[in-house]
């Protein structure tokens, strides 16, 4: 039974995830580019982002790696998480 590493990295301006092999090698990637909305509370450089748009955006990421390249969710051995700050 193989087993995977999935990572995911969580920045300014886009969420990525990729899948890993045991030997380190990229089995796949998605990238999906985010926006944040302007502070509405009228801080000038101040930006809000949305929580649950940029989970459901890596919640689809993570399920069409798992699709597109065949293997079980179950052999997900691990998951690591970078973020931005």
């Amino acid at each position: 039974m193989s087993s995977y590493i999935m990572a995911f990295d969580i920045g300014t301006g886009a969420g990525k995830a990729a899948l890993f092999d045991e030997q380190g090698r990229k089995i796949a990637a998605r990238y999906e580019e985010w926006s944040y909305k302007p502070c509405p509370w009228g801080a000038k450089t101040g930006l809000v982002f949305d929580a649950d748009d940029f989970f459901a955006r890596l919640t689809r990421q993570s399920r069409s790696l798992v699709e597109d390249s065949g293997i079980k969710a179950g052999d997900i051995a691990a998951v690591s998480v970078v973020s931005q700050r």
